[in-house]
């Protein structure tokens, strides 16, 4: 239940909240807070990866899922039977996950194309990978960065950088032309489009920060603000929804801002003195709710939502390890997923939602492909890393088998 206020508290609340936002374009937000707690790990003993006693049968393994990889000069497939297609990168191409931009690897929703990036060592180009032909195709002659899909796959989001200004570009899928959604003097940085294709999301540095989060490695002092926006894909009604202090953790970005599967969410990372959390924010109501994470927990990665269900993972560093934990927006907990004693990392869950998929850092020099179900149970080993992928995975369904 909500203290009471007297009305003349309550009215000089209404003035101030008036006062501070007459100045400012952006949608007014009253933020609701809601403490969260942290429970204890739902295992104790050691294995590969932990084992939950679960009362319900996993589902059957699809067939017609995949989940890719990169190396420096490979693209590989891997089916869950543990089968592995390698498909070479064309020769002028070397593959570099150095985690500033989150070079995510990411499908088109009719899980034709895979749109990647080589790293900034070779110009922050864009490239579009066909797995049904193996073609590897340029995206237009420029430096671009940030892709991301419409929800309805004809179209490709990305951050261009032209003369002084940061271009919100649009890459038509069928006619491979690349339009302007707008362009900003501020840095922009990690889109994200809503579920139902009405906005798109995205972080815009304070003025005059230039690049200078990416530079931060301070462990105590915040480096600077960015802002999250959202704008509709016709360049139309620019807003801001809220403001954070942020900084990077040794080369791993963690503020892409993320949708729930319904779009009554978009979640964000944030680090205001030296406090940690992620904040979901309602973009129609203002809503907030705030998921306050202990002070020996580190964040490694954005959230990632469930394509079906209010739940989301991130990873977290503890001490020399980190580990995949899941956030319950019912319970209002966070349970984590992986052992303490191994180093799990890059959770990423299947096109239908049954699935988790993760890397462990346990046996030997190489990372270990596992998949689990999202409760930790059903744990299944995929594929060992003898042929040393980077961390970066995702997945996709195969509509063609390519590998009987």
């Amino acid at each position: 239940m909500l203290p009471k206020y007297s009305k003349l508290t309550i009215k000089i609340f209404v003035v101030v909240t008036m006062i501070l936002f007459a100045c400012t374009p952006s949608q007014t937000v009253t933020p609701t807070v809601h403490p969260v707690t942290v429970t204890p790990s739902p295992y104790a003993t050691f294995t590969p990866v932990p084992t939950v006693t679960s009362t319900v049968t996993p589902p059957p393994l699809n067939p017609h899922l995949r989940i890719v990889q990169m190396s420096y000069k490979s693209i590989f497939i891997i089916d869950l039977k543990g089968n592995i297609e390698e498909i070479p990168l064309p020769n002028d191409l070397e593959y570099v996950d150095d985690g500033i931009e989150q070079q995510h690897l990411m499908w088109s929703p009719d899980n034709e194309l895979m749109v990647f990036s080589p790293g900034y060592q070779q110009g922050n180009h864009l490239y579009l990978f066909n797995w049904k032909s193996k073609a590897v195709e340029l995206i237009g002659n420029s430096s671009a960065a940030n892709p991301f899909w419409s929800p309805d796959g004809k179209s490709l989001t990305f951050v261009r950088g032209v003369g002084e200004y940061y271009v919100l570009s649009i890459y038509d899928r069928s006619t491979k032309k690349v339009d302007e959604i707008a362009r900003f003097h501020e840095r922009i940085r990690y889109l994200s489009w809503s579920p139902d294709g009405d906005w798109i999301a995205f972080l815009m540095d304070g003025e005059g920060q230039g690049n200078l989060g990416d530079q931060c490695f301070d462990p105590v002092n915040d480096c600077g603000v960015t802002s999250l926006y959202i704008i509709h894909p016709d360049g139309s009604q620019l807003t801001k929804l809220h403001d954070a202090t942020w900084r990077t953790v040794v080369y791993r970005s963690y503020k892409f801002p993320s949708w729930s599967y319904d779009g009554y969410w978009v979640a964000i990372t944030e680090i205001k003195n030296s406090e940690k959390s992620i904040v979901l924010i309602n973009p129609e109501t203002g809503e907030q709710i705030r998921v306050s994470l202990p002070s020996n927990l580190d964040i490694h990665s954005y959230p990632i939502w469930s394509p079906k269900d209010n739940i989301f993972l991130f990873e977290g560093g503890e001490g020399e390890h980190s580990g995949i934990y899941k956030f319950d927006l019912e319970s209002r907990q966070i349970i984590k997923l992986t052992s303490s004693e191994i180093s799990a990392f890059s959770p990423s869950f299947s096109p239908d939602g049954e699935w988790i998929g993760l890397i462990v850092d346990r046996e030997g020099p190489s990372n270990t492909l596992y998949i689990m179900r999202p409760d930790g149970s059903s744990v299944i080993k995929i594929a060992d890393g003898k042929w040393q992928p980077m961390n970066s995975h995702s997945w996709f369904r195969a509509t063609e088998m390519s590998n009987p």
